[in-house]
């Protein structure tokens, strides 16, 4: 007997689903009852949780810029997104992380002995800027500003922290 196996991934699209809430009038007292919708429905055509996860993917993780971010929508799904969907997706995922990197900053200035820092240049709108890193053992936290070096950390992560042993000698 001879065998051959092919892996692909199937054709995807995106599935819709649509919400109905109704609305009754009390025959009684004439009142009016609306149902609700379910959780994070709120309005009446929006994009869901997966789509906005996979933009902010491509466009944070994979370093897609904006327009190309949308192209590739188009191109998986035959339905393009726009710059704005995508900037708000990400500002989304920006909110839900912020306690989380609040707390990896205070932990790196405040509890760990030795933070090992590091920077690269990345375009924001076509000028460049500076992805500071400062990361302990298991903990790693990111920046972006419009300096490099000593001053666009202690202006950017270190703001006011004394506990930085390599910035404050």
């Amino acid at each position: 007997m001879e065998k051959r196996q092919v892996f692909d991934v199937p054709k995807v699209h995106i599935e819709v689903t649509e919400h109905q809430a109704e609305i009754k009038r009390c025959p009684q007292c004439g009142e009016i009852s609306r149902a609700e919708f379910p959780k994070g429905v709120t309005q009446s055509v929006q994009y869901g949780l997966e789509i906005k996860a996979q933009a902010v993917y491509f466009n944070q993780y994979q370093l897609l810029p904006l327009e190309r971010t949308g192209e590739v929508f188009e191109a998986l799904y035959g339905q393009a997104l726009s710059e704005g969907t995508i900037l708000e997706a990400c500002q989304e995922v920006a909110e839900q992380v912020e306690s989380g990197d609040t707390a990896i900053k205070k932990h790196l200035t405040e509890k760990e002995a030795m933070v090992q820092f590091d920077e690269t240049g990345a375009r924001v709108e076509g000028k460049l800027h500076w992805l500071h890193l400062a990361s302990a053992a298991l903990l790693t936290y990111y920046a972006m500003h419009t300096r490099r070096g000593r001053p666009a950390y202690e202006l950017q992560i270190w703001k006011s922290s004394r506990h930085c042993p390599r910035l404050h000698r």
